[in-house]
C-alpha cells in the first residue's frame, strides 16, 4: 500500500543522513513531513526562510531554512518557533502569511 512505502522512504530518508530533526522528502511523493522537532536554539539571523509542512503530515510542523540550506523541523505552538516565524515575516521581501497560530 503506498502509504507504508511513503511511510517506510521517510524513515529511511531520515535515517540514512542522521542529521537529526529536518525534513524529509519522499521523491515520488512530493511532499515533507517532520517526524520529530528540533530543540536546539533557534539563531534568528540564521534563518533565511520557512513554510509548514503539509497537512497531510502526521504532525503540524514548521520547516525553519537556515541561511547554509539546512532544514529545521520546529513545533509551531513553541515560543522560540513563533518569535522566529514572526522575525521572518517581519524580515522577508515575501513573507509566508500561511502560519496562524492555534
Amino acid at each position: 500500500n503506498n502509504s507504508h512505502k511513503y511511510l517506510l522512504r521517510v524513515c529511511l530518508f531520515n535515517g540514512a543522513g542522521a542529521h537529526g530533526p529536518g525534513a524529509a522528502r519522499a521523491g515520488s511523493v512530493g511532499r515533507e513531513c517532520c517526524l520529530q522537532f528540533y530543540k536546539g536554539s533557534i539563531p534568528k539571523k540564521a534563518l533565511m526562510d520557512w513554510y509548514p509542512t503539509s497537512g497531510d503530515c502526521p504532525n503540524n510542523a514548521i520547516v525553519l531554512v537556515t541561511r547554509s540550506g539546512r532544514t529545521l523541523c520546529a513545533n509551531p505552538k513553541d515560543r522560540k518557533v513563533k518569535m522566529a516565524v514572526g522575525y521572518l515575516q517581519k524580515h522577508m521581501k515575501s513573507p509566508n502569511l500561511a502560519f496562524q497560530e492555534s
